[in-house]
C-alpha cells in the first residue's frame, strides 16, 4: 500500500477547506450585517453575540483545516513509516472496531471513509510506535479493547 489513502484524504480536506472558507466569508459578512442592524438596540445584543461567535467558530474551523491539510501534504512526500506515528494510515482489527484510521496530530471532522484519530486519544496512544502484526490494548469505561495492527500506509 502506498500513500494513496493519504493522497485521497488530502483531496477531501482540500475540498472541505474550500467550502469552509466560502462559509466563513459568508458568516463574517452576515455577522457584520447583524452588527450594523442591531447597533442601537440593547435587546438585540444576543443576536450580535451569537453572530460574532458563529463567525469565530467558522474562522477557527478554517484554521484547523489548513493545519490538517499542511500535515497531510507533508506526509504525502514521505515514505510509509515502519512504526505508527502521525501521519499514518493504520488498518486494524479490534474488539471495538476494525478498519482504516488515520493518525494525525490535529484531527478535524471531515466527511471521509477514513476515521481521523489523535495520538492523544486512547486508541492513538495504544497504537503509537506499533508496527504491522503487533498487538495493542487500551482500557475504556466499558472494559479493555484488544486488537492487532494489520497494515500501515
Amino acid at each position: 500500500m502506498k500513500r494513496e489513502k493519504i493522497n485521497e484524504l488530502t483531496r477531501v480536506v482540500r475540498q472541505t477547506l474550500y467550502a469552509a472558507q466560502k462559509s466563513a466569508e459568508k458568516t463574517k459578512t452576515d455577522s457584520e450585517e447583524v452588527e450594523k442592524d442591531t447597533a442601537r438596540s440593547f435587546s438585540s445584543g444576543g443576536d450580535r453575540f451569537h453572530a460574532r461567535a458563529q463567525a469565530e467558530i467558522t474562522a477557527a474551523n478554517v484554521s484547523n483545516l489548513k493545519y490538517l491539510l499542511e500535515e497531510l501534504e507533508n506526509a504525502c512526500k514521505k515514505e510509509i513509516p515502519v512504526s505508527i506515528k502521525p501521519v499514518c494510515v493504520v488498518t486494524i482489527t479490534s474488539t471495538a472496531s476494525s478498519g482504516d484510521f488515520v493518525l494525525v496530530k490535529n484531527p478535524e471532522f471531515i466527511r471521509s471513509s477514513l476515521k481521523l484519530i489523535s495520538p492523544h486519544s486512547p486508541l492513538g496512544k495504544a497504537l503509537m510506535g506499533k508496527s504491522k502484526g503487533e498487538k495493542f490494548s487500551y482500557k475504556t469505561d466499558l472494559g479493555e479493547v484488544k486488537g492487532e495492527v494489520i497494515e500501515l500506509g
